[in-house]
């Protein structure tokens, strides 16, 4: 996942459990939960994959080395 282990979530959520408090990361967490979802909801509707599928079809040729 992204290249994050478990140590670095732990100390990821450690941390924001220090500056938010008990009480708001529930919040916090279904608000960055929705936020993905519509990311999603909105990648899949313009058709997008998130990556370049075709990076030389910008209309220039490529060069040939000898």
């Amino acid at each position: 996942m992204f290249g994050i282990g478990t140590e670095e979530l732990a100390f990821i959520f450690f941390i924001a459990f220090i500056v938010f408090g008990p009480k708001r990361l529930p919040e916090i967490s279904r608000y960055l939960a929705r936020l993905a979802r519509q990311y999603k909801q909105t990648v899949s509707a313009a058709g997008l994959s998130g990556e370049d599928e075709n990076v030389s079809g910008n209309g220039y040729s490529e060069a040939k080395l000898p």
